[in-house]
């Protein structure tokens, strides 16, 4: 019976007959690449059929003598039908499915690394979004854009009261089209020479304590898009030192 083998480097097919596996127990080097492998290992039955034209192709002659291993060369680079039909038994709807599995793989991963944007530009995707990473354990964080949100207006007003209780009245505005996430409030207090006397940052937790709505609800839905609210801040600050201030959004 007529035997082919397959260099395992460059996938080159060869005709082999038995008596050339047995000069060095089966071990030949590829007339391609020069791969020293053990083709008995890798041995498969040639057709009759197709014996004539795969003879014509990659004969072998056992004369051919390369350091300690048999040399197989082949004449031509074209593989005989029937040698590529030993790479094709799988049917074409499996190609189809490993393609269409890839590209679900492609799309999920997008979807992963840019769920913030997604989730920003269309809410409506954030259930979906929220409902996939609760099952791979992440999470679906707000777009945060500083450069997009802006103190309309703010003023120190003392308490009548009570000495040295001052309150920080102000409006901050959200002015993009997507959701934000509270940022963070440094209110800076300068003496009459604008000298800094203090320098103090205060979290969403802090300044939205006076909202009417539950604090950690109104930093879990972050700030909806267009959209402005007013904080009111009480601070102890010594009046007769203070005579200005500075107050700035940052996002940490």
């Amino acid at each position: 019976m007529s035997w082919i083998t397959s260099c395992p480097a460059c996938m080159q097919w060869f005709h082999v007959e038995p008596s050339q596996l047995q000069v060095r127990q089966g071990r030949v080097r590829c007339g391609h690449c020069h791969q020293v492998f053990d083709a008995s290992l890798r041995l498969y039955p040639q057709p009759e059929p197709a014996f004539d034209s795969m003879q014509a192709v990659s004969d072998v002659s056992s004369d051919v003598n390369l350091s300690a291993d048999l040399n197989l060369s082949a004449a031509a680079s074209q593989r005989s039908p029937t040698l590529t039909s030993l790479h094709a038994h799988l049917p074409p709807y499996f190609y189809c499915f490993c393609a269409l599995l890839l590209l679900c793989l492609f799309f999920g991963q997008l979807a992963y690394f840019l769920r913030a944007p997604i989730a920003a530009h269309w809410p409506e995707s954030k259930p979906l979004l929220v409902s996939m990473c609760s099952m791979i354990g992440c999470n679906v964080p707000h777009v945060s854009d500083i450069r997009q949100l802006a103190i309309l207006d703010s003023e120190l007003q003392q308490d009548s009261q009570r000495d040295g209780v001052v309150y920080l009245h102000a409006t901050i505005a959200n002015r993009a089209n997507h959701v934000q996430p509270y940022p963070m409030l440094e209110l800076t207090l300068t003496d009459e020479q604008d000298r800094v006397l203090s320098k103090t940052s205060f979290t969403p937790t802090q300044y939205l304590s006076s909202a009417s709505m539950e604090t950690s609800v109104m930093i879990e839905k972050g700030m909806s898009a267009a959209s402005q609210f007013r904080i009111e801040l009480p601070l102890l600050i010594n009046a007769q030192l203070a005579s200005g201030y500075r107050a700035l959004l940052f996002y940490p």
